[in-house]
C-alpha cells in the first residue's frame, strides 16, 4: 500500500512541514478495529518516513471512533482498515 497516492482519510494540520514530510507528507497505517468501534493497533507503512511520524499518525487515526461491524448473526466483530494519514502546513 502507498500512501503517496492514494487520497488522504485524515489529515494533520502543523504549523510547516520538515523537509522529511515535504517530499512525502504520507502516511499509510492499517488499524485493527475491535467490536466496540475502537483502534486496538496501529500500524504504518512508511519506510522512509521516521517511526515518529508513524506514531503521530497512529495518534491521530486512534483519537477518532469507528463504525462498528457486525457478523451476519448480528454479533460485534473486529475488522481492520487501510487509512491515509496526510501531513499539511497551515496556510
Amino acid at each position: 500500500m502507498s500512501g503517496a497516492s492514494a487520497p488522504a482519510d485524515v489529515v494533520v494540520n502543523l504549523s510547516a512541514l520538515t523537509p522529511e514530510l515535504r517530499w512525502n507528507p504520507s502516511v499509510a497505517v492499517n488499524v485493527m478495529i475491535n467490536h466496540a468501534g475502537r483502534v486496538v493497533t496501529c500500524e504504518g507503512e512508511a519506510p522512509q518516513i521516521s517511526p515518529e511520524w508513524i506514531d503521530i499518525a497512529c495518534r491521530e487515526v486512534s483519537a477518532g471512533g469507528f463504525e462498528v461491524m457486525a457478523s451476519e448473526e448480528a454479533q460485534p466483530v473486529t475488522y481492520i482498515r487501510n487509512l491515509v494519514v496526510k501531513f499539511e502546513a497551515q496556510e
